[in-house]
C-alpha cells in the first residue's frame, strides 16, 4: 500500500496544466446548417463546456487548459464527436454538411494530434450504443448487482473485441472505448439505492472500479464516478445531512471532509475533497475562506488552486451579453410563439420586471428533472403573492416532445424552449454543467447564481428566493 501511495503521490505532482485547442470547418453547407458547436472539455476542476457561433466561413475554435490526457466531446448538430486528447494537443475537426444524415461519422475528417484514435473511438462507441440495452434489477442486492453489472460490462468488452479485430483498431482506441463503457455504465445505476448501506457503498468501491488508480481520469465519465461514490460516503452519514439542513455547511464541509481523507491519497481522492467542497459553496462562496488548513485536504496543490478558483467564479455572476435565436415561448393558449434573436436575460428582465426569476434548466428525456418537477407546485404556491416568476427553460430536446410534456404534466410556469443551437450557446455562455440546473435572477434582471438550490430542497430554495425580494 505504501508503495501504491507513493506511486498516486508522484503522478499527482506530475500534473501540468497545459491548453488543447479545437478548430474546425463546415463545408458544402446551406441555409439550414447548423451554425454552433459546443466542446465538452471535461476537465473535472473547470465547468468548461463552451460554445461558440461558427463565423461566415463557418470555422470555429475553441480552447481550454487540460490536466489530463482524456475523452472529451464536441457536439455538433445532433452528434457527439468523440476526441482523445492531451494537455498541450491541437486537433481540427472538418464537417461535410451534406453527409449529416449518415451516422457512420463519414462526414466527419480528424486531423492533428491523435486524429486516427478518435476517429476509431466514434466508430467503437457507435457501434457499442447499438447493442441491445440492459436495463438492471434494482430488487437485486448490492452483490448481486455488481456481479450484473460485470457480466453486462463483459457483454459489451467480447463485442468490441471482435470489432476491434475486424477493423484493425489502434489499441489505445480499444482501451478507451472500454473505459467510456464502464464509466457510462456506471452512470445508468448511479440512482440504485438499497437500505445496507455499507453494502451499496462497498459495491461502488469496489476494486473492480479502479477508484484509485489516477488513469482511469482518460475517462470523462470517471469524474462522475467518483462523485457518485463520494455521494454515498458522505451521505450514509446522518449528521451530515442534518447540518446541512440548518445551514450549518461549514459543520458539514468538516465533517465529509474527514471522511473523503480516510480514502487513499492521489488525484481520486483529491477531487473527491474538491468537488465535495464545491457543492456547498454554491450557498455561500466565502465558506472557501473559513476552513482551517484547507491547503492541507490535498496530495497535489493544483485541486487547492482550483477550488480556490471555483469559489471565485462562483463569486462572479456577469457574462457577456449575447444574442440567441431558436427561442420559442408557449403562450396563454399553449400555443408557440418564436422570439427574435436576442440576450436571454435581457429579454426576461425586460418580460418581467421589478420580479425575482427562478429559472428550472431542463431537458424532456432528463429522469431527475422530471422528479423535480413534482416539487415545484408547493413552490409556486408558497411564493403565490409575492414578486416571483417561475420560467422553465427546455433544452436539448425535441420540440414536440416539450410541447407534449408542459400539456400531459401540466407543468406551472412561464415555459420557454431552446433548439439545439441556441441549448449550445446557452449551456456555454453560462457555464451549465447538465441538467436539471436552477437559476436565481435578482429584480434588477441580473443574474444571482446559476446554482440556486432545487424545488426538492424547500428550505434552501425557499430561503434563497426570499433573500432577493
Amino acid at each position: 500500500m505504501a508503495i501504491l501511495c507513493a506511486m498516486q503521490s508522484t503522478f499527482a505532482q506530475s500534473i501540468k496544466v497545459q491548453q488543447v485547442v479545437i478548430t474546425g470547418k463546415v463545408i458544402n453547407t446551406s441555409t439550414t446548417t447548423p451554425k454552433a458547436i459546443k466542446a465538452n472539455f471535461f476537465n473535472p476542476l473547470k465547468h468548461n463546456g463552451l460554445s461558440v457561433k461558427l463565423n461566415d466561413r463557418y470555422e470555429f475554435k475553441v480552447a481550454e487548459e487540460m490536466i489530463f490526457a482524456q475523452t472529451m466531446t464536441v457536439h455538433y448538430a445532433d452528434y457527439f464527436i468523440y476526441l482523445y486528447v492531451a494537455p498541450g494537443d491541437s486537433v481540427h475537426l472538418t464537417i461535410d454538411a451534406t453527409l449529416l444524415t449518415k451516422k457512420d461519422f463519414s462526414w466527419l475528417k480528424i486531423t492533428g494530434d491523435h486524429g486516427t484514435i478518435s476517429d476509431q473511438l466514434n466508430k467503437a462507441n457507435r457501434y457499442l450504443d447499438q447493442l441491445p440495452y440492459h436495463k438492471y434489477d434494482y430488487s437485486h442486492s448490492p452483490a448481486q448487482l455488481l456481479l450484473d453489472f460485470k457480466e453486462d460490462y463483459q457483454r459489451y468488452l467480447l463485442a468490441l473485441k471482435d470489432y476491434a479485430a475486424l477493423h484493425q483498431l489502434d489499441p489505445k482506441a480499444v482501451e478507451l472505448a472500454a473505459s467510456e463503457r464502464k464509466y457510462g455504465l456506471a452512470n445508468y445505476i448511479s440512482d440504485y439505492d438499497n437500505n445496507d448501506k455499507a453494502a451499496t457503498i462497498k459495491l461502488f468501491g469496489d476494486a473492480f472500479f479502479g477508484k484509485d488508480d489516477p488513469k482511469n481520469f482518460q475517462s470523462q465519465m470517471f469524474p462522475y464516478y467518483l462523485a457518485d461514490y463520494l455521494r454515498r460516503l458522505t451521505g450514509a452519514d446522518t449528521t451530515i445531512a442534518a447540518a446541512t439542513k440548518a445551514h450549518q455547511f461549514l459543520t458539514a464541509i468538516q465533517k465529509g471532509t474527514k471522511i473523503l481523507l480516510k480514502e487513499t491519497k492521489g488525484p481520486s481522492r483529491d477531487y473527491m475533497v474538491y468537488k465535495y467542497i464545491t457543492s456547498f459553496l454554491s450557498q455561500n462562496p466565502k465558506l472557501v475562506d473559513s476552513i482551517p488548513n484547507l491547503k492541507s485536504y490535498f496530495t497535489d496543490e493544483l485541486f487547492y488552486q482550483e477550488l480556490k478558483n471555483s469559489a471565485l467564479l462562483l463569486r462572479d455572476n456577469t457574462f457577456p451579453i449575447t444574442p440567441i435565436k431558436g427561442i420559442q415561448y408557449l403562450d396563454a393558449n399553449n400555443n408557440p410563439q418564436s422570439i427574435p434573436e436576442t440576450d436571454v436575460f435581457r429579454y426576461l428582465a425586460k418580460r418581467y420586471p421589478n420580479k425575482v426569476i427562478y429559472i428550472d434548466v431542463f431537458a424532456t428525456w432528463c429522469v431527475p428533472c422530471r422528479l423535480e418537477f413534482q416539487s415545484t407546485p408547493s413552490l409556486h404556491q408558497s411564493f403565490a403573492d409575492k414578486d416571483v416568476v417561475f420560467v422553465n427553460l427546455c433544452l436539448q430536446s425535441d420540440v414536440a416532445a416539450w410541447q407534449k410534456m408542459i400539456k400531459t404534466e401540466a407543468i406551472k410556469g412561464e415555459n420557454y424552449y431552446l433548439d439545439n443551437d441556441a441549448t449550445k450557446l446557452f449551456m456555454g455562455i453560462y457555464r451549465l454543467d447538465g441538467y436539471p440546473t436552477y437559476i436565481l435572477v435578482k429584480k434588477d434582471g441580473k443574474i444571482s447564481t446559476t446554482r440556486a438550490p432545487r424545488p426538492s430542497q424547500p428550505a434552501l430554495v425557499h430561503k434563497a428566493i426570499t433573500q432577493l425580494l
